[in-house]
C-alpha cells in the first residue's frame, strides 16, 4: 500500500496573506521572511490602541484596583521566555480551528470598539492570541502558552459599575459577618446598611473596606502561585478556588478586628495607621493561606507517588 501523502499545512493553501505569516515564522536565515509577521503584529496593535489607552487610564486613575494592569503583560511575556524550550520542543500542527478562534476574537474586537465597549475589548485579545498561536502553531504550542496568554485577562479592569455594585456588596457582607462574629463574644452590635454601631461606638464601613481590591490582587497573583501546584487542571483549579473565599473571609477578619479596637480604644482612633495596619495584616496572613494551600497540595501529590 502506497503511503499517504501528509495532510497540508493550512496555511499552504489559504490565500497569499497567510502564506506570507507562515513563512515569517518559519525559521530562516533571512530576516526579511520576519517582515509579514511583524506587519501583522503591528497592525494588531494599531487596532488596539484605543482599548490600550482606556486600560493604561484605568490603571492609573486615583484609587485604581487595577494599578497592578501594567505588569500583567510582562509578567506573561516573561513567563514565555521561561518555557521557551518547551515552545521549541512543542511539535507544529496548525489547525483552522485557530482561524476561526481568531476571526472571533477579532469580531468582538470589532463590534466593542464600533460601540466603545473597552472591557468587551480588552478580553478579545485572549481569543485573538489562542487563534493565532493554534492556526499557526498547534494544539502543543497552545497548551505551552495556555497560561500565559489566560494570565493577561487580568490586567483588563472590570467596568466601573460592576466595580461599584461589588464594592457595595462585599462591604455590606463584610459589616454582617464582622458584627455577628462580634455579637458571639457578648458584645451588643447592630448595622445598618454599612454603619456599625458596637458597644455605644458607631463604625463605616467604607469603600476601602469592602476587600475588592485585595481580592483582585489576589485573584491576580493566586493564578500564578497556583501553576506550583503538581497534577492536571482539576487540582489547580480546586486550590484557585479557594482563592475567593480567602479573600472574603480576610476581609471579614478584618472589620471584626476594627469593631473589637473601636470597643478598646475608641472608633475615632482606629482611623489612619491602625486602619492601614489592619490591611496589610489580613492581606499578608491571606498570602499565607494561598502559599499553605499550595504546600499542601504538593504534599498531596508526593504521597500519591509514593508506592504502597
Amino acid at each position: 500500500m502506497a503511503a499517504r501523502d501528509p495532510a497540508p499545512h493550512p496555511l499552504r493553501i489559504a490565500p497569499p496573506a497567510f502564506f506570507l505569516l507562515d513563512r515569517a515564522l518559519m525559521p530562516a536565515p533571512a530576516r526579511s521572511r520576519f517582515l509579514p509577521g511583524w506587519i501583522l503584529g503591528l497592525l494588531l496593535v494599531a487596532s488596539y490602541l484605543s482599548t490600550f489607552a482606556w486600560m493604561i487610564d484605568r490603571w492609573e486613575a486615583k484609587g485604581s484596583y487595577y494599578s497592578h494592569g501594567m505588569m500583567i503583560a510582562p509578567i506573561a511575556l516573561g513567563w514565555v521566555w521561561l518555557r521557551r524550550d518547551r515552545l521549541a520542543a512543542a511539535r507544529p500542527e496548525p489547525s483552522w480551528l485557530g482561524f476561526w478562534i481568531f476571526a472571533a476574537g477579532l469580531a468582538l474586537h470589532a463590534v466593542s470598539v464600533s460601540i466603545s465597549v473597552h472591557f468587551t475589548s480588552g478580553l478579545s485579545i485572549v481569543p485573538v492570541a489562542v487563534g493565532l498561536v493554534l492556526f499557526l502553531r498547534g494544539r502543543e504550542t497552545l497548551r505551552v502558552l495556555a497560561a500565559p496568554i489566560l494570565f493577561l485577562v487580568f490586567m483588563v479592569p472590570i467596568p466601573l459599575m460592576l466595580v461599584a455594585h461589588l464594592t457595595l456588596r462585599l462591604k455590606l457582607f463584610a459589616a454582617s459577618a464582622g458584627i455577628g462574629a462580634i455579637r458571639l463574644l457578648g458584645v451588643p452590635a447592630e448595622q445598618e446598611g454599612s454603619l456599625v454601631h458596637v458597644a455605644g461606638e458607631s463604625l463605616m464601613v467604607g469603600d476601602a473596606c469592602s476587600g475588592l481590591r485585595s481580592l483582585i490582587a489576589l485573584l491576580a497573583l493566586g493564578f500564578l502561585v497556583v501553576q506550583r501546584v503538581p497534577g492536571g487542571w482539576l487540582a489547580k483549579t480546586f486550590v484557585y478556588a479557594c482563592v475567593l473565599p480567602l479573600a472574603v473571609l480576610g476581609n471579614v477578619v478584618r472589620v471584626f478586628l476594627l469593631c473589637l479596637l473601636a470597643t478598646w480604644v475608641g472608633a475615632e482612633n482606629i482611623g489612619g495607621w491602625i486602619h492601614d495596619a489592619t490591611g496589610f495584616a489580613i492581606y499578608a496572613i491571606t498570602l499565607v493561606g494561598l502559599f499553605t494551600l499550595v504546600r499542601a497540595g504538593e504534599r498531596l501529590a508526593s504521597w500519591r507517588e509514593v508506592p504502597a
